[in-house]
């Protein structure tokens, strides 16, 4: 129902609607599978939807008051590289469709996550690292209005990261940009102790431009991403937990939220692929002195940054911009 609900909210929007642009999806994938779609030109043809995991046990789900999904969803916005808005609904200011900057490149499309009202955005730094420019955000806003905005990159965690390592890649993979919009939604963050095995999530992913699609599952082992600000790989880089989960594979879902049942965010989608985890984790614990095995199973990873980290980024760059005005 709660599913039901999220899609209805955004039918209005036409952000579907992509002129001059191959929609055969050509993923790139981290880890076995990139999250966020690398389109190139061609010959448009309908993308083939993947199952999407159940929403099942979330669907009743509300979070002051709005269900878990819609929650979900109105945190969630759009990152399109060439392609620019064209056109105006009458009376709306809603575009009628999308176009392509430049015929010779690809396009491509990622989700970014509301920090601040002043326009500050998490997203996955291999969407602003491989995506060709321009880069638009666009979303709803409550109300119904619509979001449509050229990006500011503040912060790149792989700018200048020469490697192509993915043990190095996946931890680092941090970026904040910024609109110039007033966007009165944002995110408040779970607590670092609270993502354990079992913890249930509900994210966002799937090949659909609009709406986002809601997904549910649970968190299946957190990993040490990168320790601290300043201590990973490259000058660049934000203290991380690598997140495995199962509430989505990863396709579609790059620079999405990843949210615990209460709707405080939990992380970020980077990709999906294969994993090594225990068995004890999957199906309970293991008898005493039997040691743990490993299963290799499809899951998808997230990765949540330090908060106070990003809050330095952010009051940083609202310093350089105050002096700059």
């Amino acid at each position: 129902m709660a599913t039901d609900e999220a899609r209805r909210s955004g039918s209005g929007l036409l952000f579907g609607w992509i002129r001059g642009a191959a929609a055969t999806a050509a993923l790139v994938f981290l880890l076995g599978g990139c999250a966020h779609h690398q389109v190139g030109p061609g010959i448009p043809q309908p993308y083939a939807p993947l199952e999407a995991p159940s929403f099942g046990a979330f669907e009743d789900l509300e979070v002051d008051g709005v269900p878990l999904a819609e929650h979900l969803a109105a945190r969630t916005f759009r990152i399109t590289g060439n392609l620019r808005p064209v056109g105006e609904r009458r009376g709306s200011g809603e575009p009628t469709g999308l176009e392509k900057v430049d015929d010779s490149e690809g396009i491509t499309f990622g989700w970014a996550i509301p920090l601040s009202e002043d326009g500050y955005f998490l997203t996955a730094a291999h969407i602003i690292e491989r995506s060709p420019r321009p880069l638009f955000l666009l979303g709803r806003l409550p109300g119904g209005e619509v979001l449509v905005e050229p990006l500011r990159v503040v912060f790149n965690s792989w700018q200048g990261l020469d490697t192509e390592e993915l043990s190095e890649l996946i931890p680092t993979d941090v970026a904040v940009v910024h609109v110039t919009a007033r966007v009165p939604v944002t995110v408040r963050w779970a607590e670092p102790w609270e993502l354990r095995p079992g913890t249930g999530l509900a994210a966002v992913g799937g090949e659909r431009f609009w709406p986002p699609e809601v997904n549910g599952g649970r968190l299946i082992q957190t990993r040490p991403g990168v320790r601290a600000p300043g201590t990973g790989t490259g000058s660049q880089s934000i203290g991380t937990l690598v997140l495995i989960h199962d509430a989505l594979e990863g396709y579609g879902g790059s620079g999405a939220p990843v949210m615990l049942n209460d709707g405080r965010l939990a992380g970020m989608t980077i990709g999906g692929g294969n994993w090594d985890v225990p068995v004890s984790l999957l199906d309970g614990e293991r008898p005493e002195g039997v040691p743990d095995e490993l299963r290799r199973i499809r899951a998808a990873a997230a990765l949540y940054p330090d908060p106070d980290a990003l809050e330095r980024v952010i009051s940083r760059d609202r310093r350089r911009m105050a002096d700059e005005t």
